[in-house]
């Protein structure tokens, strides 16, 4: 610690003292009372030391300042009760670094040795904030610590720290046991820069790929209910979730692997523009989880398209949910076909506006039959939305040009 913060071990024990042993009961500053008139001289009170501050709001307060208190957060975090040095933990986290640098990062490594697992957790957390490279050997020699919830802290830590050997510990642990690691382990490749990455970087697609092993057991019914090979009509889905009901299936998952997991694997996997995760992604248009159709989409709009992946696409446009058919849309836009046309005159009614804008503008991109594009265009006029309809005056534009020009100036008036 620098000498500008040091502060002197008889001073720190006696604030230890008043926020500890007297209980640190939040008591606020007391004055002394008033002195009564009453004609007669009176002696004046000596004044006692202030009663101690809630230690808690203490720690927001230098928190919010971005300051230690002079070494007071360390001490806290070392001698304080469980919700104190939990605080502590998370404030210490938030100082700036490099500007706090040593004494901080080593009072944090120290504290994954706190015998609450809540206080080792959030030193983790505070570790990953700051992405201090001088954490790696403490993060690595903690690596097996048994509570789940702070392992996953440690890789969630790991993750944002430029340190190979981390990254490589973090890939493997796509094996941990614990869902709750494994889906903390699944985002860490978003948080490495390209050239942070593993000198295989293609090795980090396929352990993703690997979490999202199909569902042996997966039956028909599941597959009525993702509404897989059905027709791409508004509501299609939701019919299919009626009769699923109706029958008393069990709907099996697509993939083997903790839906939690598999869906955070997706993401990653979408951001990344894996082609390794393609098949995966048709896979997953399949599933009965939203967040892993809605990833799926994402995964393949960013994807050289091919008629397979089309084709689901164009099923996901009657899907249940309307993330689901905005993604779908937003990914058939990059190579619209002429089996669209068919399917987008009953999507106009959706709903949703954030559905019938993705419309609109997927209908601004089909160049091959622009009267009946225009046409279902013209709908946009009408629509319920004051967003829609100026949101679809682009695509109009951008379709018929100059010839919109006049309709435009209408509606400028």
């Amino acid at each position: 610690m620098n000498s500008a913060r040091r502060v002197r071990p008889a001073v720190l024990a006696c604030l230890v003292a008043s926020f500890v042993a007297a209980g640190c009961a939040g008591l606020s500053d007391r004055k002394p009372p008033p002195i009564e008139n009453t004609g007669r001289s009176q002696a004046v009170p000596t004044p006692g030391p202030a009663m101690p501050q809630n230690p808690l709001e203490t720690i927001a307060r230098f928190e919010d300042a971005r300051a230690d208190g002079d070494g007071l957060l360390q001490l806290m975090l070392l001698r304080g009760e469980t919700p104190i040095r939990e605080r502590a933990a998370m404030a210490l986290g938030r100082l700036p670094f490099p500007e706090f640098g040593e004494e901080v990062t080593a009072a944090l490594c120290a504290a994954l040795d706190d015998p609450s697992s809540p206080a080792r957790a959030a030193a983790a957390f505070g570790l990953g904030m700051r992405a201090d490279r001088d954490a790696a050997p403490a993060l690595l020699a903690h690596w097996k610590e048994p509570d789940t919830t702070v392992r996953a802290r440690i890789v969630e830590a790991a993750s944002r720290i430029d340190e190979p050997k981390l990254r490589e510990a973090v890939v493997a642990a796509l094996k941990d046991r614990s869902n709750e690691v494994r889906a903390e382990a699944a985002l860490a490749p978003l948080r490495w820069q390209k050239n942070h990455m593993p000198p295989d970087a293609e090795s980090v697609d396929d352990a993703l790929v690997e979490l999202l092993r199909p569902n042996a057991s997966i039956d028909g019914a599941a597959q009525a209910r993702a509404g897989v090979n059905t027709a791409s009509t508004v509501g299609s889905r939701a019919a299919s979730d009626t009769s699923l009901a109706a029958s008393g299936a069990s709907p099996a998952a697509v993939f083997s692997e903790d839906p939690e997991v598999v869906y955070r694997a997706l993401f990653a996997l979408a951001r990344r523009k894996s082609e390794r995760a393609r098949a995966s992604f048709h896979a997953a248009l399949a599933s009965i989880d939203v967040r892993q159709r809605t990833y799926a989409a994402q995964g393949l709009a960013a994807l050289e398209p091919d008629p397979k992946g089309q084709s689901l696409l164009r099923d996901a446009l009657g899907d249940r949910d309307w993330r689901v058919v905005c993604e779908a849309a937003q990914a058939l836009g990059r190579a619209p076909d002429a089996k669209l046309v068919d399917a987008l005159p009953r999507l106009l009614d959706h709903p949703s506006a954030h559905v019938r804008r993705c419309i609109y503008d997927l209908l601004g991109r089909i160049t091959w039959d622009r009267d009946a594009a225009a046409k279902l265009l013209e709908r946009s006029s009408g629509d319920s939305s004051a967003s829609v309809r100026a949101f679809a005056l682009a695509p109009r534009a951008k379709l018929l040009g100059d010839e919109f020009a006049p309709t435009l100036a209408g509606h400028m008036d």
